[in-house]
């Protein structure tokens, strides 16, 4: 289940186990930035309007850092945390 608000709307208590895919603050706003085509300063009022990375970390099981630039190396990650979500085997 991939939702916004999972957390928020107590969904999150439906699933096996809530991951939070975090970043630092300035990535995510130059990432916002490039995708939406918005201000900086914009973008960082929206952010400032979400929960902070260390509540989202504090609500969920598992903690995934998108900080990379190389999203090979983030999908790794993702490989890994899966497989061990699904007990050390490939289920694919």
């Amino acid at each position: 289940m991939d939702a916004v608000a999972l957390i928020e709307s107590g969904l999150g208590r439906l699933c096996d186990y809530t991951v939070a895919v975090l970043a630092p603050q300035a990535l995510r706003i130059q990432r916002l930035v490039a995708r939406e085509g918005i201000s900086e300063d914009y973008a960082a009022l929206r952010i400032q309007a979400q929960k902070s990375n260390a509540e989202f970390a504090a609500q969920c099981q598992y903690v995934l850092y998108n900080d990379t630039a190389n999203l090979e190396e983030f999908e790794k990650q993702c490989d890994t945390l899966f497989l061990q979500l699904l007990g050390g085997t490939n289920h694919v």
